[in-house]
């Protein structure tokens, strides 16, 4: 499946250098001028990164970041800045970005930054996934240490032929 990345700068030669770089790694590439433009494409929905401006017209990249958490917190947003201040990326950070880093823009290093943000986020899909499945195979609710080891022991006693007896007071729910 190919990840679209939405590329949220004023400058036009930027979006192009982005769009380019990123199609010849196999990207599917947006484009959007303003921090306005960007959110609503965001809300559209089908945008799996976004490389986001700091410094816009209108809102600022940093507003847009506080917006776009709202909209999907796990989002992977990277923030570009020509003239960023230390301030502004540690407030960048601090909102949510996925990482912040400088124009002029190397090409590598957006390249391994994007992927490993993508990266992230499919892992972290795929933990929730598990965790899910695991939820619904026991049809158990708990976490703590004491359920973990009920399910290791269910594991354990699931493939066998045995039989098993549970006890409890009544009404626990032991069916």
């Amino acid at each position: 499946m190919t990840a679209t990345v939405l590329v949220v700068d004023d400058e036009k030669n930027i979006r192009r250098t982005l769009r380019m770089v990123l199609e010849g790694e196999g990207y599917e590439v947006d484009e959007a001028g303003t921090a306005e433009e960007g959110i609503a494409r965001v809300d559209e929905g089908g945008v799996d990164l976004v490389i986001l401006d700091v410094r816009l017209p209108g809102m600022s990249g940093l507003d847009a970041l506080d917006k776009l958490r709202g909209l999907d917190p796990e989002l992977p947003i990277l923030m570009i800045s020509g003239h960023a201040s230390v301030g502004e990326a540690v407030r960048a950070v601090q909102t949510g970005a996925t990482d912040f880093f400088e124009k002029p823009l190397d090409r590598d290093r957006v390249l391994v930054r994007v992927r490993n943000a993508l990266e992230t986020r499919r892992l972290q899909r795929e933990v929730s996934r598990l965790r899910a499945g695991l939820d619904r195979r026991y049809e158990m609710i708990g976490e703590s240490a004491v359920m973990r080891q009920l399910f290791h022991a269910i594991e354990k006693v699931a493939p066998t032929t045995g039989r098993v007896l549970i006890t409890g007071e009544s009404g626990t729910g032991k069916e």
